[in-house]
């Protein structure tokens, strides 16, 4: 995983991120900014970025479904007696062909998008 597939992060933080030394999404969750500032980047600015890197590395380990922005756990249910059980298995619904009681088109293809943003290197 690189810190470009952290929510949030682009060229321009990743570079500024990179500059003090943070080169993994594991690094940038793990640092402790108390008494420290990244040039370029605000304080709360950092604090989003680290906490969509947590997000991220938690989603790889369980594929917890309430991870996704905008997934509550009321929507999981909903999805679950669907069969979708997973992050992946959420990117992977083909709304073309399949509806989710409950739950509207536009709504999942927002939370499909979300998910994509937890799952970077799948395909």
């Amino acid at each position: 995983m690189e810190l470009e597939d952290i929510k949030g992060v682009g060229a321009s933080a990743a570079t500024k991120l990179r500059d003090t030394g943070i080169e993994t999404v594991e690094e940038l969750v793990e640092i402790d900014m108390r008494g420290r500032s990244i040039d370029g980047l605000s304080r709360d600015h950092v604090d989003k970025l680290r906490n969509n890197a947590r997000r991220l590395l938690e989603a790889q380990e369980t594929g917890d479904l309430t991870l996704v922005d905008g997934l509550g756990p009321s929507a999981a249910e909903k999805l679950n007696a669907h069969g979708v059980e997973s992050i992946e298995d959420l990117i992977d619904l083909d709304l073309r062909s399949e509806d989710v009681e409950g739950l509207s088109t536009e709504n999942l293809q927002k939370l499909k998008r979300n998910a994509e943003y937890l799952v970077p290197d799948h395909g």
